[in-house]
């Protein structure tokens, strides 16, 4: 039989609607049932791949899976399949999103933290030098 065929028995036997559109959890969910493991497998996919591939393929494609979707991303998934340039292409897309996403993140914590300290440095330099107890602080070489 061929992957579709056996993918949609599977799905049916397991209750799975198989004329449904799959969204990513589910996906991962259906990809990691047993039955469905061993059609991924048996057709040369690692199961493990596949479910890491997951997000970026979501990602990509920015709606649910369809049956189709998912026999097609089975397929061009196989160990046999050489990496073409349409393939390098897709990952460099995928990294450079998550390398800008990375970027945008840290530059955002960086700013977050540079606010704080100049709003505590504000604090220190307009607290009133009375309100220190500097009798601690007799010898110059202790820190206080």
């Amino acid at each position: 039989l061929s992957l579709a065929t056996d993918l949609r028995h599977t799905m049916d036997a397991l209750g799975w609607n198989s004329s449904a559109d799959v969204d990513k959890a589910d996906f991962v969910k259906l990809i990691l049932e047993p039955e469905v493991a061993q059609i991924v497998e048996a057709v040369g996919v690692d199961v493990v791949s596949l479910v890491d591939m997951a997000p970026t393929l979501f990602e990509e494609l920015q709606r649910d899976l369809t049956f189709e979707d998912i026999v097609d991303t089975i397929l061009n998934m196989r160990d046999s399949n050489a990496a073409r340039v349409k393939d390098v292409k897709q990952q460099l897309r995928a990294v450079r999103a998550l390398t800008i996403d990375s970027e945008m993140a840290l530059r955002s914590a960086i700013a977050d933290e540079i606010n704080q300290f100049k709003q505590d440095m504000n604090l220190v330099r307009h607290a009133r030098p009375e309100s220190y107890d500097l009798s601690v602080c007799s010898d110059v070489s202790s820190e206080c």
